[in-house]
């Protein structure tokens, strides 16, 4: 049986600017699900603002979104969107002060309504260049935050604590990396097992490197690439109740450098059912061409998963999967370097082009689809041709190296 598409929608409904991109997602204790995102002109342009949405608990369709952290005339990137102590939402982001990333710094607001108003403002640390993508990990009465260095190119945790509400995040060195001479950022963490820590990484080098912890964060070991492709791109994983790890990626090491957005195709979804030695894929959520790039990937409470990514710069596209429903069989690998088979397949477009809509082509069933197009909410029983899972059998497993790949 394969992954199970119970809906996709899009979060950007309308997109209030010319592009988007830099996805979060949030479930809320109500049932709502908050979305936030970037936006602007373009990417780096002094207009770039945050951007929140909700999709209210049994909702057809995202809310229209407000904007939660204006430009003025400084612009905003990598929102993420996670609770803190009881009643507390947090909104970290970074803001830049002069050159497009290098000149960031780590920022946030909170809420205590659910993401309805937001407060003022916090520097969090006052360093250029330190700045945030993915989403916190709980850790006994601590949130540790993963946040990199743009400069360095190195990564690092920023520890938060929860028990009450505290605005005061203690940051670490950012050293992770420093010592291979691999340029890394944007860290995605989870508990893999009990007691250790796995941090996943976007790298230059065409592969995705890994770390681990079996103290909280506190030190890191086992700095290694995996057999995982990566184009330069970000990442996000996710650990499911029942212990498997999800990860989100662009399955291509093409357009790394120099950086070609463009080449950011396709987007997948791999498992792991041990701790993150092993990976298998799942399905391609986006074949391409074009970018479809920087998942956030989370659970909710009812043990959905909600992916959210950017489409070609201009829409955010959320999709809910049944994670019960993966088939037990392992979907082919592809070899460093070489792109995957079913890789050059184009998306097909959207029969209206709208903002809500979506393809609803058709596609192996068991599936379940639902649409919001032309203003109506619409099931369908067969789901997009970019959803149709990858066949055949295979596995990703680490190389047993510490240099990295060719």
């Amino acid at each position: 049986m394969a992954v199970r598409l119970s809906a996709r929608l899009v979060v950007t409904n309308p997109l209030p600017t010319a592009f988007c991109h830099g996805a979060t997602l949030l479930p809320l204790p109500s049932g709502d699900l908050l979305g936030a995102w970037f936006g602007g002109t373009a990417e780096g342009r002094p207009d770039s603002s945050i951007y929140v949405a909700r999709l209210r608990a049994g909702a057809a369709a995202w809310d229209p979104p407000v904007e939660a952290a204006p430009h003025g005339g400084h612009p905003c990137g990598n929102p993420v969107l996670f609770l803190g102590a009881p009643g507390v939402v947090w909104l970290a982001y970074f803001r830049v002060w002069g050159e497009w990333c290098t000149g960031g710094k780590p920022c946030a607001r909170v809420s205590l309504d659910e993401g309805r108003t937001w407060g003022p403002e916090m520097v969090l640390l006052d360093r250029p260049g330190v700045l945030t993508k993915n989403k916190p990990l709980r850790v006994g009465a601590e949130l540790l935050l993963p946040v990199y260095d743009e400069v360095a190119w190195r990564v690092g945790i920023a520890r938060l604590e929860i028990a009450r509400h505290t605005d005061r995040w203690v940051f670490d060195d950012l050293a992770i990396g420093a010592a291979s001479g691999i340029a890394m950022i944007q860290g995605t963490l989870v508990e893999a097992k009990p007691g250790r820590l796995l941090m996943l990484m976007r790298t230059k080098v065409g592969r995705i490197w890994r770390v681990e912890s079996a103290d909280g964060g506190r030190t890191w070991q086992g700095l290694r690439p995996t057999p995982l492709p990566n184009p330069n791109a970000g990442i996000d994983m996710a650990r499911l109740p029942d212990g498997r790890l999800w990860l989100a990626y662009n399955a291509t090491d093409r357009g790394r450098d120099p950086m070609d957005w463009t080449l950011r195709y396709p987007l997948c979804l791999a498992e792991s059912a041990d701790g993150g030695d092993t990976w298998r894929d799942l399905l391609t959520l986006e074949h391409g061409p074009g970018e479809f790039s920087y998942p956030a990937v989370v659970p909710d409470a009812a043990g959905r998963v909600h992916v959210a990514y950017t489409s070609r710069r201009t829409a955010i596209v959320h999709v809910v999967l049944d994670p019960t429903a993966s088939e037990k069989k392992s979907a082919p690998a592809h070899e460093p370097g070489r792109r995957p088979r079913d890789e050059a397949r184009p998306t097909k477009p959207s029969s209206t082009g709208g903002p809500g809509s979506v393809d609803s082509s058709s596609a192996s069933p068991p599936f379940s689809v639902a649409t919001f197009t032309g203003g109506r909410w619409q099931e369908h029983s067969t789901p997009p041709a970019t959803w149709q899972p990858r066949a055949g059998a295979g596995s990703r497993r680490p190389p047993t190296a510490s240099a990295p790949p060719p």
